[in-house]
């Protein structure tokens, strides 16, 4: 009978090395997409100085007229959080809301990912404009915005009211969606995703299951925001001379989630994986 050259501690190792590979396989899923929720709002209730406050980025004079939740049929528990003004208010002024705390970005994190489920309405002739914000703790910050009154961006005529999805960041970046000829006042989840590549700003249909519009920018990156973000919602009050008397916008819901750097679990994977191939090898 032939005997094995190989001690058999060798062989028990191996053994190990390929109990620990499949240990991994089968946690690696898990592991690799996990991510860490910083903030979560489903707006069921709402005050200002616990999770919110007033904000004043990009030179906002204050918080919306109306800032209360009210009910809301399509909403995902039947309620939102509604944000409006009238046309007694300075023209043309930002007011809004961010977040009360800075949410801190840990080193090695690979992306942060903001989404809100957003409507924008108007009354009668209202110009609505509203918008979601990442702003970093190095002034560095990303926004999209719903908008009937793309300002600059504008090549038709205003009476139709199309709407439009603007993105804007700090690096001067800009784009505008293809206008949409029917009203915006649907619930769409709006989403930036922040890594090591760049900024991807997308607007889903109502159905939340297909795409309207997306686009990217390269030169603004995840470390450029600093050690921590928050969220602003604004809202740009209506034009000189509108007549209508509400402009107005409800979120459903809001999440800030962070993925971060590869775990113990993940090395260890990798690590059992070199063990196997180098027993393989040694066979």
């Amino acid at each position: 009978m032939r005997k094995s050259n190989r001690p058999w501690c060798e062989v028990l190792c191996s053994v190990v090395a390929v109990l620990v590979a499949l240990g991994a396989v089968v946690c690696l899923p898990a592991v690799a997409t996990a991510e860490t929720i910083l903030l979560q709002d489903n707006f069921t209730s709402f005050s200002l100085g616990t999770t919110w406050q007033a904000t004043s980025f990009g030179g906002a004079t204050g918080v919306p007229q109306r800032l209360e939740v009210v009910d809301h049929a399509a909403a995902t528990d039947g309620k939102s959080l509604e944000l409006g003004s009238d046309s007694t208010l300075t023209p043309d002024e930002w007011r809004g809301i961010e977040t009360s705390n800075a949410f801190a970005i840990a080193a090695g994190t690979t992306s942060v990912d903001l989404g809100a489920r957003v409507e924008v309405d108007h009354d009668g002739e209202s110009l609505a404009s509203f918008e979601l914000t990442l702003l970093g703790s190095s002034g560095k910050w990303a926004s999209m915005r719903g908008t009937a009154n793309p300002g600059a961006y504008d090549t038709g005529d205003d009476t139709t009211y199309d709407w439009v999805m603007i993105y804007a960041d700090s690096e001067g970046n800009s784009a505008m969606s293809p206008r949409w000829h029917s009203n915006f006042e649907f619930l769409r989840d709006w989403n930036l995703a922040v890594d090591g590549n760049g900024v991807m700003a997308t607007v889903w249909n109502p159905d939340h299951l297909t795409k309207a519009w997306d686009t990217s920018v390269s030169n603004l990156i995840l470390s450029d925001f600093g050690t921590d973000v928050r969220v602003v919602f604004r809202q740009l009050t209506e034009p000189a001379g509108a007549s209508s008397q509400w402009i107005r916008a409800q979120v459903d819901e809001v999440a800030l989630t962070v993925v971060p750097e590869p775990s113990a679990a993940t090395l260890l994977a990798v690590a059992a994986f070199a063990a196997l191939f180098g027993w393989y090898r040694r066979r």
